[in-house]
C-alpha cells in the first residue's frame, strides 16, 4: 500500500479546493421551471344589454361582480353613467357630458374623467364633481384615460384644443390636487396610459392629427420625463395584463424593455384582432375575428394556441377580472350603438 504525504500548507490547499468545489456544486442554480397552469377555457357565457340607445359606452370598473360602474358618450347626458348589479342597469340620472375613464381603488373611491375637462370622484355613496380643468390659451381639456397607481398618485391624460391649436397633457393628482406635468409642447391626444412595473415606467399613446406620416405616437414617463418611442403609420395599441404593459399592431404583441419594444407574441397566423388584457401570460383574452361571416369573438391564448372562445356581434372594449368570473363592455357601433355587457363564469370544479 502507497502512502502519499503533502506538505501542510499543500493540505490546506487541497482542502480549501474541495470546499470549493462542494459549494459550486451545491449552488448550481437550474433553469426555473414555468410554473404557471394555463388558464382554464370551461366557461359559461351569458350577455345583458344596457338600455341606452344612440350612446357608446367606453369603460368599466367594479369592486365585484354586483357592484359595477359602467360610463360613456350618453346621447342623454342623463344616461353617460350606469351602475349594474349583475342583474340589473339604473343610470346615474345626472347631466355629465361625455364620460371618458374610470379609476378606482375601493367600493368607496373610484374617479371618473370627462371629454370636458371634469373629474368626478365617488365617495361610496354619491359622485361629486371634484375639479373643472381648464388650461390658458385653450378652449377646453379633453381627458382620455386615467391611471392610478395609488389613491395619492393617479395620472390623467389627453389633450388641450382651441380653435388654432392642440397639445397632449398630462395631469397628476397628489391626494389633495390635480397639477399639470411639466412636459414638452407635444401635438399629440394623449388616449391611454399605463405603467409598466416591470420597468417602473408609464406608456403613453398619442394621435397626432397634422397629416405628416407620424400619425401614430408612443411615449414612455419616467420620473416626469416624456419620451417619444415611435412615430410613424403603423397602430399602436396599449393593453395591460396585471402590472405588464404589452403593445400590439398588425397581429404582433410587444413588450417594453426600456428604451424600445422588443417582439413577444407572432399572432400574424391567427384571427387576432387586438384588446389586449388578461391575469397572466397564459390567461390572456382578447378579441378575435372572423371577416368571412362577419362576427367577432372573444379569444384566449393559454401559452400555447389562440381559441375564440365565444363568437358574438359585438367588439369588447374593456374588460374587468374576478377570481371566477370575467365581465366585458361590448359594443357593436355599426348596428345602433348597441353596448353589452359580456359575463364569462367558470363552471364550478
Amino acid at each position: 500500500m502507497m502512502f502519499l504525504f503533502f506538505p501542510a500548507k499543500m493540505k490546506l490547499l487541497i482542502i480549501a479546493a474541495v470546499i470549493i468545489f462542494i459549494n459550486l456544486s451545491c449552488n448550481t442554480v437550474e433553469p426555473p421551471e414555468d410554473d404557471i397552469k394555463p388558464g382554464r377555457r370551461d366557461y359559461v357565457w351569458s350577455v345583458d344589454t344596457i338600455p341606452v340607445d344612440n350612446s357608446v359606452m367606453k369603460d368599466i370598473w367594479g369592486s365585484s361582480p354586483t357592484d359595477i360602474w359602467i360610463c360613456g358618450d350618453g346621447f342623454d347626458r342623463r344616461q353617460s353613467l350606469w351602475h349594474y348589479d349583475g342583474k340589473i342597469f339604473t343610470p346615474y340620472n345626472e347631466y355629465i357630458l361625455s364620460a371618458t375613464s374610470f379609476c378606482g381603488f375601493e367600493r368607496d373611491n373610484v374617479w371618473m374623467a370627462t371629454s370636458s375637462g371634469w373629474i368626478y370622484h365617488y365617495n361610496g355613496v354619491e359622485w361629486k364633481k371634484d375639479t373643472t380643468l381648464s388650461l390658458t390659451g385653450y378652449n377646453d381639456v379633453v381627458i382620455q384615460s386615467l391611471y392610478g397607481i395609488s389613491p395619492d398618485n393617479i395620472y390623467a391624460t389627453g389633450m388641450a384644443v382651441s380653435l388654432e391649436d392642440y397639445k397632449g397633457v398630462i395631469v397628476k393628482y397628489d391626494g389633495k390636487s390635480w397639477k399639470y406635468l411639466n412636459i414638452p409642447n407635444t401635438r399629440a391626444n394623449f388616449t391611454i396610459i399605463k405603467f409598466d412595473g416591470s420597468t417602473k415606467t408609464f406608456l403613453l399613446r398619442g394621435a397626432n392629427f397634422d397629416g405628416n406620416g407620424t400619425s401614430e405616437r408612443l411615449y414612455s414617463l419616467n420620473s416626469g420625463q416624456l419620451e417619444e418611442i415611435y412615430a410613424g403609420t403603423k397602430g399602436l395599441y396599449i393593453g395591460a395584463i396585471a402590472d405588464r404593459v404589452y403593445i400590439y399592431g398588425e397581429q404582433i404583441i410587444y413588450k417594453y424593455n426600456g428604451t424600445s419594444l422588443e417582439q413577444y407574441l407572432d399572432l400574424r397566423n391567427t384571427n387576432f384582432l387586438g384588446g389586449i388584457s388578461g391575469r397572466n401570460e397564459k390567461d390572456l383574452f382578447c378579441n378575435t375575428v372572423d371577416y368571412e361571416n362577419d362576427f367577432y369573438g372573444i379569444g384566449h391564448w393559454n401559452g400555447t394556441d389562440l381559441a375564440t372562445l365565444y363568437i358574438s356581434m359585438f367588439k369588447s372594449y374593456r374588460t374587468l377580472f374576478f377570481e371566477d368570473e370575467i365581465i366585458f363592455l361590448a359594443g357593436n357601433y355599426a348596428n345602433a350603438d348597441i353596448n353589452v355587457i359580456i359575463k364569462g363564469k367558470l363552471i364550478s370544479k
